[in-house]
Parts: structure tokens; sequence; C-alpha cells
């Protein structure tokens, strides 16, 4: 009978600690989840997201020139890092919009990113060509031939645009160009 009785109280102290260790896993599941509710927000953020670009492209099928569904979709592709992808966006809207420097300039950072330097420099060319004082194209461009495309001419003449044309209240990106043109910013 003390084997039972001994089987029976190891059952007992058993079943005990794995309620015991259960309650403390439930304990922790919402001590953990009340200090970080940010993840609930993510993935319902991500969940939102989905939807969103879920409606925008139930919105190109229904009307292909939806300019603003190309736009959303074209800056949620970026936000993925999924370049080509954003491009196709791009593309269409700047036949929509060919002289519409912001999507020639998110265009031409796709193409960057992509290591397509040159086809980069073509797109920050024809934004200069709408607009001779954008200095931000002039900017990167002056980057693009000078760590890129290894032109240093054509670097500083962009970059010197740059100083030429910057807004008085840009001034970190002042300094970061003379450092440049001075040569502190060169790569070994």
């Amino acid at each position: 009978m003390t084997s039972k009785a001994d089987s029976s109280s190891v059952q007992k102290v058993a079943v005990l600690l794995s309620l015991l260790f259960l309650a403390v896993i439930l304990v922790s599941f919402v001590v953990y989840r009340t200090d970080n509710p940010s993840l609930t927000r993510q993935e319902k953020a991500a969940e939102n997201s989905m939807g969103d670009m879920t409606s925008l492209m139930q919105r190109l099928q229904e009307n292909p020139e939806d300019k603003e569904a190309l736009f959303r979709l074209g800056q949620r592709f970026m936000q993925m890092q999924a370049w080509d992808k954003a491009l196709e966006f791009w593309n269409r809207l700047q036949k929509l919009e060919p002289e519409n420097k912001h999507v020639l300039t998110q265009k031409g950072f796709c193409l960057f990113q992509k290591e397509e330097y040159e086809q980069a420099a073509g797109i920050f060319k024809k934004i200069l060509e709408l607009d001779a004082r954008d200095y931000r194209a002039h900017y990167n461009l002056g980057m693009l031939y000078k760590y890129y495309l290894k032109k240093p001419d054509p670097a500083r003449t962009h970059l010197q645009k740059v100083l030429e044309y910057l807004p008085a209240d840009k001034k970190d990106l002042r300094q970061d160009v003379q450092k440049e043109l001075a040569g502190d910013g060169e790569e070994e």
C-alpha cells in the first residue's frame, strides 16, 4: 500500500508542478504583452498595410491610371525595399506625369538602390532639364559621379551647383557639400 500511496503522491505533485508551471507561463505572457503592446500594433499595421496594398491594386484594376494608387504603391514597395516592383509603379506614373520631379526622384533612387548608376544619373539629369536649380538633383548627381561613376569633374560641378542653389536653412547639407568639395568626404 505504501507504493500506491507514494505513486499517488508523486502523481499529485507532478500535476501540481505542471499547473504551477503553466500558471507561471501564463503570467509571464500577460506581463510581457503588457510591457510590449507595440508588438500587437506592429502586427495590426502590417495587416492594414497589406489590406491597403490590396485595395490599391484593386483600384488600379478598375482604373490603371489612378495616380494616387500608383504613387502609394511605389512608396509601399520602396519601404519594403522591393526596388524592381517599386520601379514598375514609378515607370507607370512617369508615363502619366513625365515632368513630375518627385516621381523622377523616386525612380532615380530605386535605380541607385539597384546599382544601376548610369540610369539613375540619367533620371537626375532629366530633373535638371526640368529645373536647373534643383539642388537635390545636383547633389544626387554629384555623389553618383564622385563615388559610383568615378567622374570627379562633373561631381565637382554638380556639388558646386548645390552650394549655389541651396536654401539658407540647409546648413548641415551645406557643410557636407563643402567637405565633399574640400576632399574630406573622398573614399579611400
